[in-house]
């Protein structure tokens, strides 16, 4: 199935551009919600200096992702 995940933190709830997303092939939704999991906590990792100040628990308790699925005749190119 092909869905959209989009990926974000929720301090800033996806604003100001701390965010990510994409368009991915998957076999279920637990893959997806792997990948958007790991998404998430690349947003953080990239914005690191942002955090800095935060509780790192906070932080990855803070991940959060969405994947929406995409019509069932859909394929990528």
């Amino acid at each position: 199935m092909v869905v959209m995940i989009y990926a974000y933190e929720s301090i800033f709830c996806g604003l100001h551009g701390i965010n990510t997303g994409g368009v991915f092939e998957v076999e279920n939704e637990a893959e997806a919600n792997d990948i958007g999991r790991e998404m998430a906590s690349d947003v953080i990792e990239g914005y690191s200096h942002i955090f800095e100040d935060y509780d790192p628990e906070e932080v990855e308790e803070g991940i959060e992702w969405e994947v929406w699925p995409v019509r069932d005749n859909t394929e990528l190119s």
